[in-house]
């Protein structure tokens, strides 16, 4: 099986330079592509486009495309310069004219990421020259941004419109939540994998301690994108309910919301926004945590057509996990954490329960998330999956 795979990834190591990168897609993307290629008779070439962000959150740059190896992955970035609408236009030619190297043969199949415009065109070429095509799909086109100006309004309207109708236009899809093959996509042919854990990732178990000096902090740690979806409210308001002066919450991430995590630090001190680290700083921080927590919305549309990749981190740490029970959970995830009502009170009542919890019980569900995860979520056995999907594709 020959894999064309259009992209946005880039190496591990290299992820930190990049201001337009996402780096649970991009660890799902290098991911998904590694662990194809380490199957027997799998060959997997990868069009990046490297996610600099456009002109003037990044400088100025004029892209040159180049070929390298990485592992066992023909990796080619593509050419493109980051200047507002001229990098759209500039990243779909060039991915385009990349593409149509590529001969079609029956062993050949075209995978594209997400479908936004600058893969998705690209993509609707090789569905119309008769080349079998899956899109990996982690993000539906749903803006969540709050803040945006007029100009970006109409920019993502259109953005989201295109990369609604190359969706339409597939046939074969690897999505991340069973409502989005049922609702979203509907008659389509879909493969359900939630995301996958890195084996770079996983530590040998761990031995700790759940007794506490009665002068310790509890530190509760939130990670991800400062949102409404993600909870941030919610959060914020639930240390109303909560009288205990040990706990402490240590606010990571960047979005909308951020100016009212600062803010909050005034009327709190318990709370304190702590910025952004990169993605091996965060784990470490995770593992030094008491409690990590997950208050997304469970009625907001993003929390049930996607899933949060940060639960394999968090299973991962092997520290106690609180969680909304969102839509995309699927039944299996949810004896592996506490599961908090979607409401201030709610999410107190959870940490509260967390602190009050035996330690005997507390290090049965920490052990049977971190077991469920290195046996049962690793990309080896979630890239199986797909390829057996790829070979149902290539053979429909």
């Amino acid at each position: 099986m020959n894999i064309i795979f259009l992209n946005y990834m880039v190496p591990r190591e290299q992820s930190s330079k990049y201001a337009g990168i996402s780096i649970a897609g991009n660890k799902m993307q290098i991911n998904v592509a590694e662990e194809l290629s380490n199957i027997e008779n799998c060959n997997v070439n990868v069009l990046s486009l490297e996610p600099y962000a456009c002109f003037p959150k990044d400088k100025i740059k004029i892209v040159k495309g180049k070929k390298q190896k990485l592992n066992n992955i023909d990796y080619q970035t593509i050419s493109y310069i980051n200047l507002p609408i001229l990098k759209q236009v500039s990243q779909i030619y060039f991915m385009k004219k990349e593409l149509k190297k590529f001969k079609n043969s029956n062993d050949t199949i075209v995978m594209g990421f997400n479908l936004f415009p600058q893969i998705g065109i690209p993509f609707q070429y090789a569905i119309k020259n008769n080349m079998k095509a899956v899109c990996l799909l982690a993000d539906v086109p749903i803006d969540d941004a709050t803040q945006r100006n007029i100009f970006s309004k109409i920019l993502r309207y259109f953005f989201d419109s295109n990369t609604r109708n190359n969706l339409l236009k597939c046939d074969n899809y690897i999505v991340l939540s069973k409502y989005v093959a049922k609702e979203y996509l509907k008659k389509n042919n879909a493969l359900v994998i939630e995301g996958g854990v890195d084996r770079n990732d996983i530590q040998k178990k761990v031995v700790k301690s759940f007794n506490k000096n009665s002068n310790e902090k509890i530190i509760i740690t939130f990670s991800g994108a400062l949102t409404e979806y993600n909870g941030i409210r919610t959060l914020l308001k639930s240390f109303e309910y909560i009288d205990n002066k040990k706990v402490k919450l240590n606010i990571y991430g960047n979005g909308d919301l951020k100016s009212e995590v600062i803010k909050s630090q005034e009327n709190d001190s318990r709370i304190q926004y702590c910025g952004v680290v990169n993605n091996e700083k965060m784990r470490q921080i995770q593992k030094e945590s008491d409690i990590l927590i997950n208050p997304r919305q469970i009625d907001n549309i993003i929390s049930r057509y996607t899933f949060p990749s940060k639960t394999f981190e968090y299973f991962l740490s092997q520290v106690l996990v609180i969680s909304t029970k969102i839509p995309s959970y699927p039944d299996e995830y949810l004896d592996k954490m506490i599961i908090a009502e979607d409401s201030p009170k709610g999410i107190a009542d959870a940490i509260e329960k967390a602190i009050n919890m035996d330690s005997k019980e507390k290090e049965r569900m920490i052990n049977r998330a971190y077991e469920f995860v290195i046996n049962e979520k690793t990309w080896e056995k979630q890239a199986n999956k797909i390829y057996s999907f790829l070979e149902n594709v290539l053979n429909g």
